[in-house]
């Protein structure tokens, strides 16, 4: 058993008076120490590989390409299992990122904090320690997330917990829309590779809905005849304002100036089973509402989806469809 250990450098490394690569390298032995003092009988071997000019703060789409590049080209036997250490701020975007670009992957990939914070939650050796875990007596080919003794998808972090690592035995999130061991190890047909080029994730808008969001001051105009695509994060009830007596704070009035110049709009969340009175107000008006999606989840998709696919078809198809198990409800088949 052989498990790939990428190790990439944030503010925290910078924070130290050592070179970065030397204090990764120091937390990721800290890490194999902890592991093998709970498992003092494992045989699990670790590479270790520093990627310090990649930094959480890092919005150049080549760092992170680079990194995707590194990870997709593992598999079976040369490797069983890849552990990246990331930011906790990072986590959350490069996650569900990662997930949808390396859906194929016949390894499991788990994404983990390497924060400093000493809450028993964020206990990083902890997360570590659950990642090995689940590769060593599950081995589940997909993206993973471990924080402490939980385990995510990297579709849902902080959404659903997928399950935990109790004394070494995994223990599955019983919910009716957590799909089973087997469901994450099917593989989507829908297959999406790292857009090239800097610019090519899509010329997006977003937008949060929050008190005072007074839309006559948005400016959709395009530039160089690159007309911008608008993502609107909702209230997490899947709601917005829609009063017709304030217009400048009206999403459907907003909306419909976005289609009069091209501009399409999308929003999430929303939970087609629980939808909030101002839902079918923002599909009537033309605003496509991503399905039972997170926000972070469905701003990556997009993201991916202009830079991936230039025919409108095969983009909204891809959109729609459960790629990674990012669709909590309802469930659909991928």
């Amino acid at each position: 058993m052989k498990i790939l250990l990428l190790s990439t450098s944030g503010t925290i490394a910078y924070q130290n008076l050592c070179p970065a690569t030397d204090f990764m390298k120091q937390v990721l032995l800290q890490f194999i120490a902890a592991y093998k003092d709970n498992n003092p009988n494992s045989d699990v071997e670790f590479s270790l590989e520093i990627m310090d000019h990649i930094s959480g703060n890092d919005l150049a789409i080549s760092k992170w390409k680079e990194l995707h590049d590194k990870i997709k080209a593992i598999s079976k036997p040369e490797y069983d299992g890849v552990i990246v250490t990331l930011e906790v701020s990072t986590l959350t975007h490069i996650a569900p990122l990662f997930s949808f670009l390396l859906n194929q992957s016949d390894v499991p990939i788990f994404f983990i904090s390497d924060c400093q914070i000493e809450d028993v939650m964020f206990n990083k050796q902890l997360s570590f320690i659950t990642a090995v875990d689940f590769i060593v007596r599950i081995g589940t080919a997909g993206v993973f997330s471990s924080v402490g003794t939980e385990i995510y998808l990297g579709t849902r972090l902080w959404m659903m917990t997928y399950g935990w690592m109790i004394g070494g035995e995994f223990e599955r999130n019983p919910d009716k829309n957590n799909p089973t061991v087997e469901d994450v190890e099917k593989k989507s047909p829908i297959i999406v590779d790292f857009p090239d080029g800097e610019k090519s994730l899509g010329n997006f808008i977003y937008l949060t809905s929050h008190v005072g969001l007074n839309y006559s001051h948005i400016n959709i105009e395009a530039q160089d005849n690159d007309p911008p695509v608008v993502f609107h994060e909702l209230y997490l009830s899947g709601g917005a304002c829609t009063d017709p007596e304030n217009e400048e704070f009206s999403i459907l009035v907003f909306a419909k100036r976005c289609m009069a110049q091209g501009v399409e709009v999308y929003a999430a969340p929303y939970n087609p089973l629980q939808p909030h009175s101002s839902a079918k107000d923002m599909a009537d008006v033309g605003i496509k509402l991503i399905n039972s999606i997170s926000s972070v989840a469905a701003y990556t998709k997009l993201l991916i989806a202009y830079g991936a696919f230039s025919d409108a078809e095969k983009r909204m198809k891809f959109i729609e469809s459960n790629i990674a198990y990012e669709q909590w409800c309802p469930m659909k088949s991928n």
